[in-house]
């Protein structure tokens, strides 16, 4: 099993700065394929460009923040290697890909908030540091369709990038081979 926090930063929103904090658990079911689940919470900053555009040309764009985002996902490792840098201890490294389906909340400052259903496609490459923990960097579109009150149906883009850190549980296995 596999446990790992998790941060990250979505990459395509102009105005305002999304950044997250969650949790990722993966269960191996062998060592290329992987069932798991995500959480993040996402906090926001508005950017200076937002408040740049209403003063100069008097428009106001329709916000809808996200503020959590929680899902099943399935994960594919068809890569793995390993090296080493300058005579040091060798280290592993594994490429993977991941799809899955969720929920995300969304809201409009100041207003109550929804829930829409999301899927996403993504990958990342994973460096083992020890048998029982690893660092991760993955790239993520989370795709939902978001309903403004202006323009109506909107299908959305979240590409978010992610680090973490995972911890595999039990973090020691020892093998014990026949006689």
């Amino acid at each position: 099993m596999e446990v790992a926090p998790t941060v990250g930063l979505s990459l395509n929103d102009p105005l305002t700065l999304h950044w997250s904090a969650g949790a990722l658990l993966n269960v191996h079911l062998s060592e290329t394929f992987a069932v798991g689940g995500t959480y993040h919470r996402f906090f926001h900053h508005e950017l200076p460009v937002s408040s740049e555009i209403a003063e100069e040309f008097g428009v106001f764009a329709e916000r809808r923040l996200r503020d959590f985002q929680a899902g099943g996902h399935v994960t594919w490792s068809p890569v793995y290697g390993k090296f080493t840098l300058f005579q040091g201890p060798i280290l592993h490294f594994s490429a993977y890909l991941t799809g899955g389906a969720g929920v995300m909340r969304t809201f409009s400052p100041g207003l109550g908030g929804d829930f829409r259903p999301t899927w996403n496609l993504g990958g990342g490459v994973s460096l083992h540091l020890a048998q029982w923990i690893a660092m991760s960097l993955s790239l993520a579109d989370h795709m939902y369709i978001e309903e403004f009150a202006t323009t109506g149906s909107s299908f959305q883009n979240d590409v978010h990038m992610q680090f973490s850190v995972s911890l595999f549980l039990p973090p020691g296995v020892t093998y014990r081979y026949p006689r």
